[in-house]
């Protein structure tokens, strides 16, 4: 049985963050073992899909879209500029999307109506309805978080991030340009584009046996082993009682083992053969590397606990814009959603402890690009410059200044 450390190494290069490719291939790889994930929409444009594809643009899921090679589903609105999605092929939408039941509300019975006929544009709906524009939309966009409708198009929720000035926690996007010659298209900003039924008399979703099949499929693509706490990472309803029939059935046919293979992945578990040829090779690597702490290749927070923490340092959560920093699996630092204030892990002692404090240095400094430096305002609650951490970013080349420890690429 392998220790969860090495679980995370494995996780990190199941998800081809160790060896980062550009072009289409590296799109389709990154897509293949996404869909469904929910996330922010945020991390995923901004730092998940870049880790994964090296030549990635702020913006290109909504081409993606417009090509009809991708779709996507909201979930939760998590703040006015955004929200959390997920992603899919067109033909896995059907098996995939999560439908939880219609939002209440005989409001929301005319939008319904009208999007069951057909797809329609965001002006035919306001004509088709009559009131107030922004109240329709306003309604529109309650059913994309409940998950009922969606877009052809990514470009409304790039509008919705562009009306915050086009910029993120960390840094600044393109996407006034993006979106420069398409804003006459749209009335309102978040209504371009053409919107349609996920749930309801057109959606076409698949019998619930071959959806099992497919969500089974995705969650081995997505985290290599099926276990209790990978399904109740992904909220999935009934567990693993629920899916063990199709297991089994793939347990006989070869497809699948069964066992127990990583320490915390429940008492029961199942993988492919790839798995566990992946758990053997990530046994002996030794690296360092920096995620967004919403990302799936972050067991931390989902698979298993966060470690306990100091009493000066800041709780972590999954949110979005909020970093984690591992080495050799394990979890060493969390930084927070501004990205100034670093919580650190006492995961290794002796002198496997200075070289986790150089490798935690090693990844703040490497996070700096020019004209976008690593500022820490706060390390486990107190001035970078009164931390444990103090001679080792020094001597990394972090400087003292006005706000905190900063360090320019």
């Amino acid at each position: 049985m392998h220790c969860f450390s090495t679980y995370a190494r494995f996780l990190y290069r199941w998800h081809g963050l160790h060896d980062v490719k550009s072009g289409n291939q590296a799109r389709r790889a990154a897509l293949d073992k996404l869909q469904g994930y929910v996330l922010p929409y945020s991390d995923l444009e901004t730092q998940v899909l870049p880790a994964r594809i090296l030549d990635y643009q702020f913006g290109e899921l909504d081409r993606w879209c417009d090509d009809g090679s991708m779709a996507w589903q909201g979930h939760e609105r998590l703040s006015a500029h955004d929200g959390s999605v997920s992603i899919y092929t067109p033909d896995n939408m059907p098996r995939l999307a999560r439908i939880t039941g219609l939002l209440p509300g005989s409001r929301y019975t005319p939008l319904r109506d009208l999007l069951a006929e057909q797809d329609r544009g965001f002006d035919i709906l306001k004509s088709a309805l009559g009131g107030f524009p922004p109240q329709v939309l306003a309604g529109l966009w309650d059913l994309v978080w409940a998950g009922e409708v969606s877009n052809r198009r990514l470009l409304p929720l790039l509008a919705i991030l562009a009306r915050q000035g086009g910029r993120t926690r960390s840094r600044r996007y393109p996407v006034t340009r993006r979106l420069r010659g398409l804003r006459p298209l749209e009335s309102l900003p978040g209504s371009a584009g053409i919107w349609y039924l996920i749930a309801g008399p057109r959606s076409g979703a698949a019998p619930p046996m071959e959806r099992d099949h497919a969500l089974v499929e995705q969650l081995l693509k997505r985290w290599g082993i099926i276990g209790q706490p990978c399904l109740k990472a992904e909220g999935v309803i009934g567990g693993l009682a629920g899916l063990t029939a199709i297991l089994d059935e793939m347990r006989k046919d070869g497809a699948v083992v069964q066992g127990v293979f990583v320490e915390g992945c429940g008492s029961s578990q199942f993988c492919t053969a790839e798995t566990l040829d992946g758990l053997n090779e990530a046994e002996s690597e030794s690296t360092v590397w920096t995620i967004a702490a919403t990302d799936p290749a972050n067991p931390y927070g989902k698979l298993a606990p966060w470690p306990s923490l100091p009493k000066s340092g800041l709780k972590p959560r999954r949110v979005a814009g909020a970093r984690v920093i591992l080495f050799d699996g394990a979890l060493i630092g969390y930084l927070s959603t501004s990205g100034r204030d670093l919580t650190t892990f006492d995961v290794f002692h002796g002198r496997e402890a200075r070289a986790m404090h150089h490798a935690l240095v090693q990844a703040l400094a490497g996070a700096a690009r020019p004209g976008q430096p690593t500022l820490l305002r706060k390390v486990d609650g107190r001035s970078p410059g009164c931390s444990h951490l103090a001679p080792f970013l020094r001597s990394a080349g972090f400087l003292s200044s006005r706000n905190g420890y900063i360090f320019r690429a």
